[in-house]
């Protein structure tokens, strides 16, 4: 059964995914790494993404084999416990295609786990 929760983690994500979209909005890679500041606002929220992952049901995470849930909690762990492995170029790829198709998949995942009611 999924957890009441898993619309709320998703939405989490969703939102997540969208903040960094809009932080890269007119960034090129060599804007992308000459700006730490940015860097760090989308290594955040990569975070956020990782660790509302790992909360959700085994329910949710196997109504949608396409993503990739392990690397994305293990992005995660190596974002908060190892930052200095944290690449920009590494980054900046998952910006560029994992962050958008994860939008799109996040967005089905929502319609299949309704909003909790209240109790």
């Amino acid at each position: 059964m999924p957890s009441h929760n898993d619309y709320l983690y998703l939405c989490h994500m969703r939102d997540a995914c969208l903040k960094v979209q809009q932080y890269i909005a007119g960034f090129t890679w060599e804007l992308f790494a000459a700006d730490s500041r940015t860097q760090d606002a989308v290594i955040r929220q990569l975070a956020i993404i990782g660790e509302a992952s790992s909360n959700l049901s085994q329910e949710c995470k196997d109504s949608n084999k396409a993503t990739p849930w392990r690397a994305v909690k293990d992005f995660r762990n190596i974002a908060v416990h190892n930052y200095d492995r944290v690449m920009p170029d590494r980054v900046w790829k998952l910006t560029q295609k994992d962050v958008p198709e994860m939008v799109s998949q996040l967005g089905t995942l929502i319609e299949l786990f309704p909003v909790p009611k209240a109790r």
